[in-house]
């Protein structure tokens, strides 16, 4: 993993996408999703609920469900660093 050092006013947050789409879901195809939860999570630039309904626009029928849970994922990584 890129290690990254702390600059004055920002946060690092390491998120090891690829293992944890592996680990929750058997598939690293979902480390993309794993990420944009997280960085959704940590910035707030966007809408969690309208980011939701765009993936749900953009993945096969199929893979909604799986792809809104690497999502929640994602985002739960970066709620979890921020409480600690």
């Amino acid at each position: 993993m890129v290690k990254i050092d702390d600059l004055e006013g920002i946060k690092c947050f390491p998120v090891p996408a690829t293992k944890m789409a592996i680990d929750a879901f058997g598939k690293s195809i979902v480390a993309n999703i794993v990420m944009l939860g997280a960085v959704v999570e940590g910035t707030h630039i966007l809408d969690v609920d309208q980011v939701k309904a765009c993936v749900k626009e953009s993945v096969p029928p199929a893979t909604v469900d799986l792809n809104l849970k690497a999502f929640d994922l994602g985002r739960s990584l970066i709620s979890m660093k921020k409480t600690n």
